[in-house]
């Protein structure tokens, strides 16, 4: 038996946010400790299914995964790169964690992925002023998305806030780390030496071509201007890409950012851009490099230079990722919408 029982904050002496009527504090005696969410509690949903903990995650290779033919043409998938090395993230085998501890050499990577509000995001938690985490779906819902947990279940996140909604760090962000989103048929044929994730926990494909893990094309990429009072979203879209390819510059956190979409090989990415390079698309028979500069270095689709006088930089990017547009409306009041 769950009992809730409320507090007033400065009782406690706990601040959770400057908006004292989205503070409630709840005793939760299933879990033996107090926590205070920082988020209105109607927003809650959802409740301690605690989803399995995963730290040692399998990789397979591409030829592998497609001799399951589990996965069709068009399944959704999120890659990112670190060093040399390229990862595959299918979301037909992700869903069964949800979040997925991703350590990589001196980096703990936390991959994540929300079925509801079809959000992906990846984070580096040795970006913290604190500890780095381990984490694992908790099972609760902010605003129908994703809240992630660690591992002694002390602290909660939401997803796309990055932050902390329950737990003591409530002033703590996790850093996000650059992934695309793209299909199947892009990451085997573009990426043939990637790792691909892979469990045995996953129930046999019946109509992947039209299951909810294909790429939707109707939901906007979104670039988070994050250092202003209240947090702004620039909203892109596949559908206003009308030459498949497209480059467009808008200011993001006092830089100058490019976003780069491409409607052919699907994918969305945004770079912050150095002071003394200009970029121009390159044509997208040369992806996943799709970057030229004015040195005449080329660039990946991750913001790597592969070639040329610059060879050996990487691109910085904001917090950027796709989701459904009501996903966007719930979290974001400031729109922009570049449609």
């Amino acid at each position: 038996m769950k009992i809730k029982i409320l507090f007033i904050a400065s009782i406690l002496g706990i601040s959770c946010s400057n908006d004292n009527n989205v503070v409630s504090s709840i005793a939760d005696t299933q879990e033996n400790f107090t926590s205070l969410w920082c988020v209105p509690e109607s927003n809650i949903g959802g409740g301690t299914s605690y989803f399995p903990l995963i730290e040692s995650p399998t990789f397979k290779n591409i030829t592998f995964i497609d001799s399951l033919n589990f996965l069709v043409e068009n399944s959704k998938v999120a890659i990112l790169a670190f060093e040399d090395k390229i990862y595959v993230y299918p979301y037909d085998f992700t869903n069964y964690y949800e979040v997925i501890d991703t350590p990589i050499e001196n980096k703990n990577l936390i991959f994540s992925y929300c079925p509801l509000t079809q959000s992906s995001l990846c984070f580096d938690t040795n970006s913290r002023t604190t500890t780095s985490l381990t984490m694992k779906a908790s099972g609760y819902l902010y605003n129908d998305n994703l809240v992630l947990t660690d591992d002694k279940e002390e602290e909660y996140w939401s997803q796309i806030d990055s932050k902390v909604i329950r737990g003591s760090n409530k002033t703590d962000r996790i850093a996000t780390y650059n992934l695309i989103e793209t299909i199947w048929s892009v990451a085997k044929t573009k990426f043939p030496s990637a790792l691909v994730f892979y469990h045995n926990n996953t129930n046999l494909c019946s109509g992947c071509e039209i299951n909810e893990i294909s790429l939707n094309y109707n939901n906007p990429f979104g670039v988070i201007n994050e250092h202003v009072k209240e947090d702004t979203v620039y909203l892109f879209s596949y559908n206003a890409l009308t030459n498949n390819a497209e480059l467009q510059t808008i200011s993001i956190n006092g830089k100058k950012t490019i976003v780069v979409g491409n409607k052919n090989i699907p994918f969305f990415n945004a770079f912050y851009v150095p002071s003394t390079i200009e970029f121009t698309l390159l044509n997208e028979s040369e992806f996943p490099l799709i970057l030229k500069d004015n040195e005449n270095t080329k660039w990946d689709v991750f913001g790597r230079a592969i070639n040329g006088p610059n060879k050996g930089m990487k691109l910085e990017s904001p917090k950027c990722f796709i989701a459904g547009m009501w996903a966007w409306e719930d979290f974001y009041e400031n729109r922009i919408l570049h449609y």
